[in-house]
């Protein structure tokens, strides 16, 4: 509803409840008005008829005797047209004179009659007639000069003669009520549209247009009300809008520019990258691969030169002899060895990076996964692994996921691997698998009861060549940096609980947001 529809509304309401508050008030103050002015005037015919009658009893003349006394009451009733009767009774109750022959001679024996002869004062009352109808009933008792009680006089009406006027009265001021309560809803219409409506209508056109991205239109401020007040901000406000969209576009340029740098730096830097894994892939490698030939090419001629010594050994003293068996059987094998191991532990790690910078830059095939198909497929390829440890693994339901399924297997492969390399050896080892399936996430965790991460480990948990804890098992502490990479490459994380001695939980988490060209929205 418009804010001009609703104070008016408003208006409306409060004026017709005053109005008819109002009319209400009035019809009752009038009932009672006119109720009092027709007693009054009532007891004023009474009056006048009984100063006739005392002065005829002053005259000497029996009350029963008066002329022409029917006749005055009916002269009464013509003259008064809201009187129904007018009489004048003894104080036995016999009716001496009436505006109704009918009536005259007889004796009236009613609580009303016996009231009205009881009465020595004005009285006046209201009864139920017995042709139906209920009357107010005037009685003014007749007082002779000597004091005594002679009769009285009885004048009575309709009750409805006051109703009746009421309710005209009533119909008058609902009449009047209508048409001021139309010329004031009209007039408060018009000014409220004029004064109200039209100026907010006008703000609330100038805020759309300023919504709309028109700044430049002002609006014109005419009044010094709540109104002018409100234009004049919202001028205001479509200035600061403007400055504040100015200085967004021109931050969103300059963004747009570092975004730019940013992008071109990036792709030197994986160019860089891109060299970088081709020095360890031929550079570094090169020279190994020398190295492992040469100790080949030594080892060789260390057993031809041990043959040679050999011969010559009995013709050396003994300091000698022992210093060279030394060399030959124990110092050369061993360096020897030592070179070998090295560049064996060397061309492991560089295998490694070349397998995590693929990792990086693979591109990635999205499918559904059945997850728990591939959990179990993996645990078949470890299963030697899981006897040989006596390991219980638990695989609860596991939801489906869109992913590529070469990292959900590396991901997997790699945490349940530690899992396993990392159970305690004080008791039985279990790995528990589960997740959930979330409105924009899926979850997955692998939980086991092994040796757990001690404190001043957790910083290092995800460095490249990092290897947790005592290094009582084999590998480069290359797994959980492959796992990292992948999972971030699917818009998810990793994280872990872990308690030493108790055991670690891993969670990963996938995003199900996937965007044109085969990548998730981080």
């Amino acid at each position: 509803m418009k804010l001009s529809k609703k104070i008016i509304l408003i208006t409306i309401t409060v004026l017709f409840v005053s109005l008819s508050i109002s009319s209400a008030v009035l019809t009752v103050n009038f009932k009672k008005n006119y109720t009092e002015a027709i007693l009054i005037g009532t007891y004023g015919i009474g009056h006048s008829l009984n100063s006739i009658v005392t002065e005829l009893l002053s005259l000497g003349l029996p009350i029963e005797s008066f002329t022409g006394m029917d006749k005055k009451c009916r002269q009464l009733l013509e003259n008064n047209a809201y009187v129904s009767y007018v009489g004048i009774a003894d104080i036995n109750g016999e009716m001496l004179y009436h505006s109704d022959p009918a009536v005259v001679g007889k004796v009236f024996a009613d609580d009303v009659m016996k009231r009205s002869i009881a009465s020595l004062k004005p009285l006046t009352q209201s009864y139920k007639r017995f042709d139906g109808p209920t009357y107010y009933d005037l009685t003014i008792p007749i007082i002779d000069s000597a004091n005594a009680h002679r009769g009285l006089i009885r004048i009575g009406f309709r009750t409805s003669v006051i109703s009746d006027r009421v309710l005209s009265a009533l119909l008058q001021v609902i009449l009047i009520f209508s048409l001021s309560f139309t010329a004031i809803v009209l007039l408060i219409n018009y000014f409220m549209s004029r004064f109200v409506s039209r100026p907010v209508i006008n703000v609330s056109e100038h805020a759309k247009k300023i919504a709309y991205g028109d700044y430049d239109v002002k609006l014109a401020v005419t009044t010094n009300d709540e109104v002018g007040i409100l234009a004049d901000s919202v001028n205001q406000i479509a200035l600061q809008v403007k400055q504040k969209t100015h200085d967004l576009e021109t931050a969103k340029d300059h963004l747009e520019e570092l975004v730019d740098k940013r992008t071109a730096d990036l792709r030197a830097a994986n160019e860089d990258l891109k060299k970088f894994t081709y020095i360890v892939s031929h550079d570094m490698r090169a020279p190994l691969i020398n190295i492992k030939g040469f100790s080949g090419e030594l080892r060789s001629a260390t057993d031809t030169i041990q043959s040679a010594v050999e011969e010559l050994i009995p013709f050396m003293n003994t300091e000698n002899r022992e210093a060279v068996r030394a060399a030959i059987h124990e110092d050369v094998p061993e360096a020897l060895a030592f070179i070998a191991t090295s560049v064996t532990r060397m061309d492991s790690l560089i295998n490694s990076i070349l397998k995590l910078s693929r990792l990086g830059h693979r591109d990635l095939t999205f499918e559904p996964i059945d997850m728990n198909d591939l959990v179990q497929n993996i645990l078949k390829s470890i299963a030697h692994q899981i006897e040989e440890r006596h390991v219980r693994v638990n695989v609860e339901s596991l939801p489906e996921v869109t992913a590529d399924r070469i990292s959900m297997e590396h991901i997997l492969g790699n945490l349940l691997d530690n899992a396993i390399k990392y159970l305690s050896q004080e008791r039985a080892g279990e790995i528990r698998i589960w997740g959930e399936q979330g409105e924009k996430v899926t979850t997955f965790h692998i939980q086991d009861n092994g040796k757990g991460i001690a404190e001043q480990d957790i910083p290092k948990i995800f460095e490249i060549f990092n290897r947790l804890g005592v290094q009582d098992v084999p590998g480069e502490g290359m797994g959980l940096a492959y796992v990292q990479t992948v999972v971030r490459r699917h818009g998810g994380h990793i994280r872990w609980a872990s308690e030493p001695g108790m055991g670690t939980t891993f969670t990963f988490i996938i995003s199900k947001k996937l965007v044109n060209g085969g990548t998730y929205e981080y």
